[in-house]
Order: structure tokens, then sequence, then C-alpha cells
């Protein structure tokens, strides 16, 4: 698998995964100086260690993140609405033909955003996947499929960014008392968190963002757990602690600034597929 790696896995897997195993090593390696060897086996473990954390970043990104990123509406939907000013209304009219006339799907783009019922959004929402695979099937979506690599990365390095935050911080507040204390708590949270997964592994159907996001929370409670266990008697000095506590602020801000790319990134693939659906020739039928 490792060796035949794509796009996605690159995008969505190794690069979240690999920035998580470095946010979760460097406060080891500030406060004791130790870090790993610089050999190519080094680096091929750090590679399948990265690619098997990506795939976990990526269930909670995928669950736990919102996908509603305009407005709390999907931007396929929104951008549709006859006051959103992101594509021009010509646009919004020949994509509703087009869509209208090869999909029999009508998008309505002449209602407002309190105009949009329940019915229209499903109605949109069938007929931005029907653009997207029409443009799949034409092999005309390579500048949309990466938007879509740029947000899966960025959900990704959201969620690596904010556990690397929890860790730190847990390393910054550490010492040699409370420790059964802090055992308990990432015992508590890592239990909280398997046992959402399973309840949810059990059922064919995607972990509510509700219960994804309780997950979160649990694992990034255990993660500072583990970050106070591990830098207890290493942490020593308020230097230290100066150092540590930057640490955790610059991964805070790391997140946010990916969650806001993610949210870009999400309104801009809708975009795109929109703009090149407005271009695409359904193919003719082969006698």
């Amino acid at each position: 698998m490792i060796p035949n790696l794509n796009f996605y896995d690159i995008y969505g897997y190794l690069i979240p995964g690999l920035t998580l195993a470095i946010v979760l090593r460097l406060p080891y390696g500030l406060i004791t100086g130790r870090w790993p060897e610089s050999s190519w086996t080094s680096a091929l473990i750090a590679v399948v260690i990265g690619y098997v954390l990506g795939h976990l970043v990526q269930i909670l990104a995928r669950n736990a993140l919102p996908s509603e990123t305009m407005d709390g509406r999907y931007p396929s939907e929104a951008l549709l609405d006859q006051d959103d000013k992101t594509l021009s209304v010509a646009l919004k009219e020949r994509l509703r033909t087009r869509i209208r006339e090869l999909s029999e799907v009508d998008v309505r783009t002449d209602l407002t955003k309190s105009g949009v019922t329940d019915d229209v959004k499903a109605q949109r929402d069938d007929g931005f996947r029907y653009c997207r695979d029409a443009l799949l099937s034409s092999k005309n979506l390579s500048y949309a499929e990466q938007m879509q690599g740029m947000y899966t990365l960025m959900d990704g390095l959201t969620i690596a960014f904010a556990l690397g935050a929890s860790f730190a911080l847990g390393w910054s507040v550490s010492a040699d008392s409370f420790q059964s204390m802090a055992l308990l708590i990432v015992a508590v949270g890592l239990l909280a968190t398997a046992v959402i997964a399973i309840v949810w592994s059990l059922r064919d159907k995607r972990i509510p963002a509700k219960q994804a996001r309780w997950m979160l929370v649990s694992l990034m409670i255990a993660i500072m757990g583990a970050g106070y266990l591990m830098g207890g008697g290493k942490v020593s000095t308020p230097a230290h602690r100066v150092s540590l506590g930057a640490m955790m602020l610059v991964y805070t801000f790391a997140a946010c600034s990916c969650y806001s790319a993610y949210k870009y990134f999400t309104k801009v693939y809708a975009q795109t597929v929109y703009r090149a659906f407005n271009l695409y020739e359904k193919p003719e039928k082969k006698l």
C-alpha cells in the first residue's frame, strides 16, 4: 500500500499523520535534547507511523469537523442562493437550466436564503452530486480534486495540531505530584474514546457530529494527561514551562488557521465544481 501512495493518501493521510507524529515528539525532544536518528530505516518507520496515524486523524476530521461551513449550510447549497454573490446571476441561471435539462433536478437558484426549504436543499444536494459525478466520469475534475485534497489536508492538520496543543499543555503543567490522577485521566479519556468508537462501529452509518466531537474531546483529555505523565520529572525549570507553553500556543494558532483554511477550501471546491460543470458537455451515446 505504501509504495503506491496516491494524491489522497498523501494529502489526506500521510501529511496529517506525520504532522501529528512530529508535534507529539517535539516536547520530548525540546526538553531532553534527544531526537530520532536520521537514517533510511527511521524515515521508513516514520512514513508508516504517519500513514497509520493519518487514518485515525481523518476519522476524527471527517466526523467531528462540520461540513456545513457557510453559516451552518453546505457550500454546494448556499452558493446557489439568489442573494449569495459568490457566483454571478447568469452563471447560476445557466447551472439551473443545464442541471435540470441533464438530470431533471431543479436546484432553484431563484430563491433567497430565507426561502430555501428542506426539499430545495435535497434537490440542490442531488444537483451538486450530479455535477461532480458527471465531471468525474468525463475526467474533467482535476482542479476541483486539488481543492478537495486541500480541504482534506486542512481538516487533518486541524485535528493534528489540536491534539498536539493538548499534549504540549500537559507537558507544560507537569509535575512529580498527582501522577495517579493523571493516569486516571488518561484511562478515562481513552475509555470514553473507545466506547464511542466501538458503539458506532457496530452501526452501519456515520458517527453523528456531536458524538464525534465528544470523542475528540475525550482523546484530547487523554493526550493531555499523557503529556503530564511524560513530563513528570523532566520539566524542571521555568524556561522549560515557558517554551512548552509557547509551543502549545503555536499549535493552537496553527489548528485555528488550518480550520479557517478548511472552511475556505470547502467553499472553493463547490465553486470549482459548478464552474467546471458550466463548461461540461454530455458525451454523445455511441451507436
